[in-house]
């Protein structure tokens, strides 16, 4: 794997510390409680802060798509909204994925679009909308016997559905893993100089407080590893990091990292 994987560790931020004029280390983190304890760990040390920038996957994710790239993504609560619309017309056309996934789920899906936002999500989140990922996904389901198999097939099925709808009915990317795949396939096709536009002092990526690992961001990771000489180092939590871990291989065996069946 393109990066270094930490399991119930504190990224070391002081060991790194050191007095530049520009940023060399990014940290990434989901919140800001996690930014906040980290920048308490540098002031314990009576360190300096001024290689280090602190930013949320997506906004790194905007700043290497640049302006050509999406950047506006529908929070939840809209998403929701959409959802309920075309569960809506999707149950008036009798469409055969709506059908399909109210009997695995055994739900009045149109009156609950919280459930299908569940199902869009997962599916989302362990496979990023990669076709190989989805292929092998389908795959395992076939081995797991019937109706599990029958259920699986319909809510991988309705997932890619509902995200096909959300992205042609929409002018924001229908989620943020959707901006993250898009500067992923900018740094494939682009190179280090796409990273160097966004980030050029930057050779250091530090990842940490993440309770999972999303296919589109360990995806975005190798593509910055391997085509920006970036040393990328991954902080996992301690009761979800060995599993998340064990997942990295299995992600990073997929080619074109970033692609997906569904493209605005």
């Amino acid at each position: 794997m393109p990066f270094t994987v930490h399991v119930d560790t504190v990224p070391p931020l002081h060991a790194w510390a050191q007095r530049t004029p520009d940023t060399q280390h990014l940290v990434v983190t989901p919140v800001r409680a996690h930014r906040r304890n980290l920048r308490n760990q540098l002031r314990e040390h009576d360190c300096p802060q001024t290689n280090f920038e602190f930013a949320r996957i997506l906004e790194v994710a905007r700043r290497v798509s640049g302006r050509d790239g999406p950047t506006e993504t529908l929070d939840t609560v809209d998403r929701l909204y959409h959802l309920r619309s075309l569960l809506a017309e999707a149950r008036q056309a009798d469409a055969a994925w709506f059908r399909d996934l109210a009997v695995a789920t055994g739900t009045r899906l149109s009156e609950r679009p919280e459930d299908a936002e569940a199902i869009r999500s997962e599916i989302e989140l362990i496979t990023g909308f990669h076709p190989d990922r989805l292929a092998a996904l389908r795959s395992a389901a076939d081995g797991i016997g019937t109706p599990a198999d029958q259920d699986s097939h319909a809510r991988i099925t309705a997932a890619v559905a509902m995200q096909r709808a959300l992205t042609q009915r929409v002018d924001p990317a229908p989620t943020p893993d959707t901006v993250i795949r898009a500067a992923t396939r900018t740094l494939a096709a682009e190179g280090a100089a796409a990273w160097q536009a966004a980030y050029e002092t930057v050779d250091r990526v530090t990842v940490a407080g993440m309770a999972s690992l999303p296919a589109a961001l360990v995806d975005f990771l190798r593509v910055v590893a391997t085509e920006a000489a970036v040393d990328i180092h991954l902080y996992l939590r301690a009761a979800t990091g060995p599993t998340a871990r064990d997942r990295l291989p299995a992600l990073c065996a997929v080619d074109t990292p970033g692609n997906e069946v569904i493209e605005s």
